[in-house]
């Protein structure tokens, strides 16, 4: 786990990662799984990329630009929006305490960015995170107090339910400081990481993960204890398989031709050499376009319902497709088209607003 690997472990972790979600979130085969391990990876390795640095003021002012404004922004239009074309009805009293609700990144919209729970989440507990490591800098020890501060916040977060489904923020806040303590003691833990004990976590978590369950917004677990183990050696495995597979994408990138063979295999030896560096390019993009992904995999998830109420011969309205959540009919294979819009149509759509984006600023050059 080193810093100078870091753009290629660390996105194909996260690449790795938001798969696995889309695919939980399109009723895809071993969803229950996914369900156990998702988001407390993602929060394991927010921590990890903790950057001390910067100072509280500008460390929130990045944060508020990339997890705040997009979470508020996209949000609110869905409300106003739904309210604008007729399909929602509140009364202006539940408008306004909805709308504050999500300027304090407490709730959001269910039907179209249910997924950017995520966002609010990871900006309350990266700053608070923030927040008490400088306001403990004097203290010796000080990382050990804040992990123990948000250790404890996690065990209150699985003994008590919140309101506006809160207690994931403290379950998943633990995760948090347990990837920076991991990125902090990396160097002592080297002995620990090895592919023997990636294959034991990740066999143990198969045989905890079956039958049992989690559900973060019910705040409803088989066992929190089984639970948090479960999700570390889940996290664990991946993350060294995402190490191995992009020190194995740079071997293949440096092999020209391995020795001794012979012209007629080169051509079927570049193809492979090719499927593996685009599968690891693949990869990597999704990580770094993962927020497109969290933000807009619902939205995706539209078209394939409109498809589906086509073809059972029902009305394709606005209201009908928002009635249903996050999919019509997943059974029969349709899971496999929920993915590829959830992912596809997310990074197209992703991609076209950075475009516009960028017309805009060119316009006002």
């Amino acid at each position: 786990m080193q810093d100078t690997k870091r753009m290629v472990f660390l996105d194909i972790a996260k690449g790795i990662g938001i798969l696995t979600v889309v695919w939980a979130h399109a009723k895809g085969p071993g969803s229950g799984y996914i369900y156990q391990f998702h988001m407390p990876f993602f929060f394991l390795v927010s921590g990890y990329l903790y950057r001390p640095e910067p100072s509280l003021r500008e460390f929130a002012r990045r944060k508020v630009k990339s997890l705040y404004l997009p979470f508020v922004f996209w949000n609110l239009l869905a409300l106003f929006g739904k309210r604008a074309v007729g399909i929602s009805h509140l009364p202006f009293a539940e408008m306004l305490q909805k709308a504050t609700e999500m300027v304090l990144a407490l709730d959001k919209d269910g039907q179209f960015f249910g997924a950017t729970w995520f966002l609010s989440a990871l900006f309350w507990e990266s700053i608070f995170y923030k927040a008490l490591d400088q306001s403990m800098e004097k203290l010796r020890y000080r990382r050990a107090w804040v992990t123990a501060i948000f250790l404890l916040g996690m065990a209150v977060g699985f003994g008590v339910d919140f309101p506006y489904m809160l207690s994931r923020n403290f379950v998943l806040g633990g995760f948090f400081a347990i990837g920076y303590a991991v990125r902090e003691n990396q160097d002592r833990l080297k002995k620990f990481w090895n592919g023997k004990l990636a294959a034991v976590f990740g066999t143990v978590f198969l045989f905890l993960g079956h039958g049992s369950h989690a559900d973060m917004g019910k705040n409803d677990y088989s066992s929190p204890i089984g639970f948090v183990a479960g999700a570390l050696m889940a996290s664990y495995a991946i993350l060294y398989a995402a190490q191995q597979f992009g020190r194995w994408q740079e071997r293949i990138c440096m092999t020209v031709r391995p020795m001794g063979m012979p012209d007629k295999a080169m051509k079927p030896f570049s193809a492979w050499k090719g499927y593996v560096l685009q599968a690891a390019r693949g990869i990597c993009y999704l990580g770094k376009r993962s927020i497109d992904l969290v933000i807009w995999q619902f939205v995706a998830f539209r078209i394939v319902i409109v498809l589906q109420l086509f073809l059972d011969h029902k009305p394709v309205s606005l209201a009908e497709v928002l009635k249903y959540y996050p999919v019509y009919d997943a059974g029969n294979g349709w899971w496999m088209a929920y993915l590829v819009a959830g992912i596809f149509g997310s990074l197209l759509w992703g991609s076209l607003l950075r475009k516009g984006k960028e017309c805009v600023r060119f316009a006002r050059a």
